[in-house]
């Protein structure tokens, strides 16, 4: 007998085999069974779940131990059999691989006229669970339980009497809210598997086949949920930070558990007090960040938007370029009163110069050589190399003067190798005979 497959309930995509869990509406991978699509079978792309094959070899390792369920009559109803009896079969005349365990069986039940025909009858979905778990139902333990799933499938029915009655279809009966996509615990597991296929260890396989299982479970309704709820937790994050904040959680712990920056979170804290500080003075600015690269082209580097009285946008402006990082690099920030416009447009407009570290040197020359009078780092330097250099060497010469003195300008950490810049004042203009044309007066 062929394998059955089924998709999932409500996939746009059927290119996915899923086997059904015996007595249940459920995939074996845990998800809400759609219609059969065996006839994608042949189609280019097709694909059989990989959790779905492992559940059901888990499961055939039971049928290869040659444990077989036989359903004996003993009531007065032929059709709802009262005792499962387990006989114990010779498991080496028996198939090995777990397609072939499961022919096996529906052979044999459909032999004895007890395979299920559409759908399975309440004992034979007790029966199958009760197989699952390893309860004998031929003890008071089992009796008991089975007749808990019998009430338990009488309620179910019922309640789906209940639901068409009311004007329901059978897609709304069937639906008992087990395996959403949109529930917490299936988002908390998405977000997980994304992790895990995006690691540097990961293969591309994993990663395809997470982005497969996402287009065969997701509909186009649920990224339209999906993106509505994005959007209104995006617009809420000022609040949800500032709370955070006032619970004694710190901007790092709060970045942290969102996955946000750290700067991005102060950037929200700062935001919800000024729109709760003073209503109606405060106006909506949006900005943009742009660094410079060495090409001299600029960049996008950041975008958000805030609120700031006119009289307070510049340093609001001077805070966002701190908070920005980037300092090596040249950077500039554009406002806007409102949504984002032309540059041209804007209202407000800045400037950081990039930063970087600076070692240098103060040398004076005594007739015959060199000697080194003193030393400093410049952690944040903004000058560049020449113009640094000239000046620390016009304050020597306030301190010097008449003296032979030079300065050198270094890299932090790169002053073993050539100097990025030099100035070098001499006594009468006359310069030392190692200092050749790298002189400057």
């Amino acid at each position: 007998m062929a394998d059955e497959f089924h998709a999932i309930k409500g996939s746009q995509t059927r290119t996915t085999g899923h086997y059904r869990r015996p007595g249940t509406r459920m995939t074996m991978c845990g998800r809400p069974l759609g219609a059969r699509n065996d006839a994608f079978a042949n189609v280019p792309g097709w694909n059989v779940c990989t959790k779905c094959q492992q559940a059901k070899t888990m499961t055939g390792e039971t049928v290869s131990s040659g444990e077989i369920v036989r359903v004996i009559t003993t009531g007065p109803k032929p059709t709802e059999p009262e005792v499962a009896e387990y006989q114990r079969t010779d498991p080496t005349g028996e198939p090995t691989h777990p397609a072939g365990q499961q022919a096996a069986v529906e052979g044999m039940l459909d032999r004895a006229r007890l395979a299920p025909r559409r759908q399975s009858s309440t004992f034979e979905r007790i029966a199958d669970e009760l197989n699952a778990r390893g309860v004998p139902v031929s003890t008071p333990a089992g009796r008991l339980t089975a007749q808990m799933y019998a009430l338990f499938e009488e309620f179910e029915q019922e309640r789906r009497a209940e639901i068409i009655a009311a004007g329901g279809t059978a897609e709304d009966a069937d639906d008992d809210g087990w395996g959403d996509v949109l529930s917490r615990a299936a988002l908390v597991n998405l977000a997980r598997d994304h992790r895990s296929a995006m690691r540097p260890e990961a293969n591309a396989q994993q990663y395809d086949a997470l982005v497969e299982e996402i287009a065969d479970t997701f509909t186009l309704s649920d990224v339209r949920i999906m993106r509505g709820a994005w959007t209104a937790i995006t617009e809420a994050m000022p609040r949800i930070a500032y709370v955070a904040r006032m619970n004694g959680k710190s901007p790092d712990e709060i970045a942290q558990a969102t996955g946000y920056t750290s700067s991005r979170i102060a950037q929200f804290i700062r935001q919800e007090k000024q729109r709760a500080a003073a209503p109606g003075t405060l106006h909506r600015y949006t900005w943009r960040i742009d660094v410079q690269g060495a090409d001299g082209e600029w960049t996008d580097r950041e975008a958000g938007e805030d609120e700031s009285t006119p009289a307070d946008l510049a340093q609001l402006a001077e805070r966002l370029l701190d908070e920005t990082g980037a300092r090596e690099q040249r950077a500039r920030i554009v406002m806007w009163e409102g949504d984002e416009g032309d540059d041209a447009d804007a209202v407000h407009r800045a400037e950081r110069p990039a930063q970087w570290a600076a070692f240098l040197t103060v040398e004076q020359h005594d007739g015959k050589e060199w000697r080194e009078l003193s030393d400093e780092s410049i952690p944040d330097a903004t000058e560049e190399p020449a113009a640094l250099a000239r000046r620390v060497l016009d304050n020597a010469r306030e301190t010097l003067p008449g003296d032979t003195v030079r300065v050198r300008v270094w890299r932090f950490g790169e002053s073993e190798g050539a100097h990025l810049a030099e100035a070098v004042t001499t006594d009468a203009d006359r310069i030392p005979d190692d200092q050749g044309e790298e002189g400057n007066g």
